[in-house]
């Protein structure tokens, strides 16, 4: 018989609102590397950080492949949807531009493997 326990931290940092997601942070283990994904838009916003949304699932899954103890997921659009939005929804957002820059210039970037992640459907992408 064999028990196993998997336990996850979840972080998210968001508006004050709740409309704008600007990072979330899960993290399971002190080993292995970090990795810091940018997609397209968030689901998540503030008072659902424990959900998990398609695409956090699809990229969860695979975490044990990538050698990651830890992943920063950020977005270039921070605006929250609840669904796929059309291209003329989003908008350039000055404040999260500068919160995705600000983790592109910290001094422990090197550290992490970085990933562009973005697609409608797991079989297509």
């Amino acid at each position: 018989m064999v028990t196993e326990k998997f336990v996850m931290e979840t972080e998210l940092i968001a508006s004050e609102d709740g409309m704008y997601t600007y990072e979330v942070r899960r993290s399971w283990s002190d080993k292995g590397r970090k990795g810091l994904v940018l997609e397209l838009y968030p689901t998540l916003s503030a008072g659902r950080c424990g959900e998990l949304d398609l695409s956090t699932m699809h990229l969860l899954n695979h975490m044990k492949d990538f050698g990651w103890g830890a992943v920063c997921i950020i977005n270039l659009y921070s605006f929250v949807c609840n669904g796929k939005p059309k291209v003329s929804k989003l908008s350039y957002e000055q404040e999260n531009i500068a919160y995705i820059e600000g983790i592109f210039e910290s001094k422990d970037i090197a550290g992490y493997d970085i990933v562009i992640a973005t697609g409608s459907s797991l079989r297509k992408h």
